[in-house]
C-alpha cells in the first residue's frame, strides 16, 4: 500500500516573484553597487533612471530670514552637496505710472516690468483717457501702480544617481 502525503502548507512553499526596487548612489556606478550588495545573485537586470543631477530649491517671504529659512526646508531628503542659501532677490515696494486706455491693460503693461513674485498692492487712475473725437485726440489714461516685491532666496543641491532593479524575491 503506499502512503498518500499530506499537500504542503502555503509555509513550506515558498513562491519567488519578480520585483523593482529602485537604489541610489552618488553615482552609477554605486547605486549598482548598492544594488549588487543588497540583492546579490537574485539580480536580473538594473536600468538607469537618472544620473546624479543639480537643482535649486527657491522660496519667498517678506522678510530675509524667513526666506532663507525656507529654502532650506525645501532640500528633499535624499539631497546631498546642499549649498547655503542665498539672497537672490531683496524685498522692495514702490509706485510706478503707466499709460494705458484700460485699467486691466495697465496692469499688464506693469506686469511685463515687474520683479519676480511682486504683487499690485493698489492701482489708481490719476489722469482718466480721452477717447477724443471720432478717435482724433484719443489719448490713455495714466494709472499709478504701488506694488511689493518679496525676498526670494535660492540654494543648489544634487540628487542622487537612481537606479531600478529587478529581481527575484
Amino acid at each position: 500500500m503506499t502512503a498518500i502525503s499530506p499537500p504542503k502548507s502555503e509555509e513550506t512553499v515558498q513562491k519567488r516573484e519578480m520585483k523593482t526596487k529602485p537604489f541610489t548612489g552618488l553615482t552609477i556606478e554605486e547605486a549598482k553597487r548598492n544594488v549588487q550588495e543588497a540583492v546579490g545573485s537574485d539580480l536580473l537586470r538594473t536600468e538607469t533612471v537618472r544620473d546624479v543631477h543639480e537643482a535649486t530649491a527657491t522660496a519667498q517671504a517678506k522678510a530675509a530670514a524667513d526666506a532663507l529659512r525656507e529654502v532650506e526646508q525645501r532640500f528633499p531628503e535624499e539631497s546631498f552637496d546642499r549649498h547655503t542659501p542665498t539672497i537672490v532677490q531683496e524685498g522692495q515696494t514702490g509706485t510706478t505710472e503707466v499709460e494705458e486706455f484700460e485699467e486691466r491693460e495697465a496692469r499688464r503693461v506693469w506686469r511685463k516690468t515687474a520683479l519676480r513674485g511682486a504683487q499690485i498692492d493698489a492701482i489708481t487712475c490719476t489722469v482718466p483717457a480721452k477717447n477724443g473725437l471720432m478717435g482724433m485726440g484719443r489719448k490713455p489714461g495714466r494709472w499709478t501702480v504701488q506694488w511689493s516685491a518679496p525676498f526670494i532666496a535660492e540654494a543648489s543641491y544634487k540628487m542622487p544617481a537612481l537606479v531600478n532593479a529587478m529581481f527575484w524575491g
